[in-house]
């Protein structure tokens, strides 16, 4: 950040006093649907806490106020390049603020207009007692009023340690009132919303790991890419593959990529982000069970894994995934494919994953009587 002399980091800054308002939030002439969004936001709850509504304006519009709130990356980034760099590609956020003049400028920006959203309610609950508590309206939002909204707390950075945040919604998809609550509670995906700016773009099938080898295509003819029982009879309808079969990933890669062709129709491969392509196996422990699935595996980076590790169908599965990932990435470099923690798959190999593979975390091992931190409970 660079600060020329005389520039001050604020103590308090009012927003609203008496009820009376004291400063304007400012957003970019071009902003996006997003960061208005999250100008407007910023608006709405000052004025739900104090009953008065601070105006929004364009950045070519009036500002004379002694505290300005500037909304969005691209009123923040000549002075706050080096924040940009620690959140890049996340949708984390910064707030600063600079005092010159008598006039107190508070900067509220991501990356991404996510990030911008996601450091407007950060900046609304770090002065304020508010709780997003419930979708539901009736309950809604937890909130003292007050006569003024004073800013204490504006210089702070988050970079999230996750790249997608969500809640699954088991019987029904959320309606309104729950797509905003996410968004307020930091969840980033579930909405294609532009006002959500869920950047976060999924692919795939959920548990559709044999979906690039469609059973009703291929079994007759290359029954060896399907598990085997324990009997060595081989089988497709549990849906998984053997993950030893690498005679498949060919086929497998071309009818990806065939699908990413059929979704992105014109666009130059090259360019096409997908951050989670759901290549998960599929909800059961049907492994394969073939001759050669049932010797001690040997890794690419050369550990052996015996058959009585608990890593050792997980680590059939990740190399699996590797090498898929290797393959696709020659022809969509910037699509990651995702896999469920699961199962089987739920702890890590004895190796790395190529940087095309995100894991999505799933806690159903999880002792849920002790909690996530506790390592000697739900250390993986």
């Amino acid at each position: 950040m660079s600060l020329t002399f005389g520039m001050l980091f604020l103590s308090t800054a009012f927003l609203v006093k008496d009820r009376a308002p004291q400063a304007v939030i400012v957003r970019d002439l071009n902003a996006g649907e997003a960061e208005r969004y999250a100008a407007e936001e910023l608006q709405r709850w000052v004025g739900e806490i104090t009953d008065t509504f601070v105006p929004v304006r364009p950045s070519n519009g009036d500002l004379s106020a002694p505290v300005k709130v500037f909304v969005g990356w691209e009123l923040a980034k000549q002075e706050f390049r080096k924040d940009y760099g620690k959140f890049r590609g996340l949708d984390g956020y910064a707030v600063r603020n600079v005092v010159t003049n008598g006039e107190t400028r508070i900067y509220v920006f991501g990356c991404q207009p996510r990030g911008t959203l996601n450091g407007v309610y950060a900046l609304i609950e770090r002065n304020s007692d508010i709780i997003w508590l419930r979708p539901d309206p009736k309950v809604g939002t937890v909130f003292g009023k007050a006569k003024d909204f004073v800013v204490r707390d504006a210089d702070f950075i988050d970079v999230p340690k996750t790249v997608g945040r969500s809640w699954k919604w088991t019987w029904s998809q959320p309606n309104a009132n729950e797509l905003e609550w996410q968004a307020r509670n930091r969840v980033n995906l579930g909405s294609s919303e532009p006002r959500f700016d869920s950047h976060f773009v999924t692919g795939g099938q959920g548990h559709g790991i044999q979906k690039w080898v469609d059973r009703k295509v291929y079994f007759e003819k290359h029954p060896e890419w399907y598990p085997a029982d324990r009997q060595g009879k081989r089988h497709a309808g549990t849906g998984q593959v053997c993950f030893l079969a690498y005679d498949m990933i060919p086929t497998y890669v071309s009818n990806i990529v065939s699908s990413l062709d059929a979704e992105y129709r014109n666009q130059n491969r090259g360019r096409v982000k997908v951050d989670f392509f759901n290549v998960s196996c599929d909800d059961n422990w049907d492994v394969c069970h073939c001759e050669k699935c049932e010797k001690p595996f040997v890794c690419e980076n050369g550990v052996v894994v015996d058959p009585t590790n608990e890593v050792f169908r997980s680590a059939q599965h990740y190399t699996f995934l590797n090498k898929v990932a290797r393959e696709l990435a020659k022809t969509y470099p910037r699509v990651t494919l995702g896999t469920y923690a699961y199962q089987f798959t739920l702890l890590p190999p004895p190796f790395p994953l190529e940087k095309n593979v995100i894991i999505e975390y799933c806690p159903y091992g999880l002792n849920e009587k002790a909690p996530v931190t506790d390592e000697a409970s739900n250390s993986f």
